[in-house]
């Protein structure tokens, strides 16, 4: 089992305010009820999903726009229950019968009409049309903005002066041995020579090579 690891300087909320009513149902109805559902809580789900961006997706600070969300399917639902049951069972049962099919909204087109008039009469909103969520919609927030925290930086690094570090005598030089094959004492002086002159050569377009005195 994972564990995780907490300090005392992060706030954690109580439990009390993650109580919340749940919607209890199955896929069927939420399914069924999609499209209705969807424009029934546009804004509550606009904002909150506003907020879970602007907090960089903290769960902690939207939990007040969690709840609305919570709150307006349950709202929806009631107001199904009290005016829409009938022509909504029949659509959901159109819906179980058509599970296994990817396109059962096809096959259920006679139930899903009364079920639209039924909401456009006591919600007062049309079904919306195709792509209808799927469109770049503006949002007018009446919530202040929450305040974006600063990224977090790494830990700057102490500036040394490497020229100055000093290994002990007899130490091999690991970095030069690797540029030259012979680890003799001679053998790291011409490593060192020609990586000083490797580096004369990056910074100075008129650098003039020395003749190569690996044959003597």
């Amino acid at each position: 089992n994972a564990v995780m690891v907490l300090g005392n300087d992060v706030w954690l909320p109580a439990a009390s305010e993650l109580e919340v009513p749940e919607l209890n149902i199955t896929t069927m109805p939420l399914l069924a009820a999609a499209h209705q559902l969807g424009r029934f809580c546009d804004n509550q789900c606009k904002e909150f999903m506003l907020c879970h961006q602007e907090t960089l997706k903290d769960p902690r600070k939207c939990l007040a726009e969690g709840k609305a969300v919570t709150e307006c399917g349950l709202e929806f639902f009631r107001q199904i229950k009290r005016h829409c049951a009938l022509p909504f069972e029949r659509y959901l049962n159109c819906f179980e019968k058509r599970s296994t099919s990817y396109n059962r909204p096809a096959y259920c087109r006679r139930e899903q009409g009364p079920f639209d008039d039924c909401v456009r009469q006591h919600l007062g909103q049309e079904r919306p049309p195709p792509g209808y969520f799927s469109k770049i919609r503006l949002h007018d927030s009446q919530r202040p903005r929450h305040p974006v925290p600063p990224a977090p930086m790494p830990q700057r690094i102490e500036e040394r002066d490497l020229d100055s570090v000093t290994e002990p005598p007899g130490t091999p030089d690991p970095l030069f041995a690797f540029n030259s094959r012979d680890t003799s004492e001679e053998g790291q002086r011409r490593a060192r020579e020609w990586l000083r002159l490797d580096k004369e050569r990056t910074t100075s377009r008129n650098f003039v090579p020395p003749a190569d005195d690996s044959s003597e």
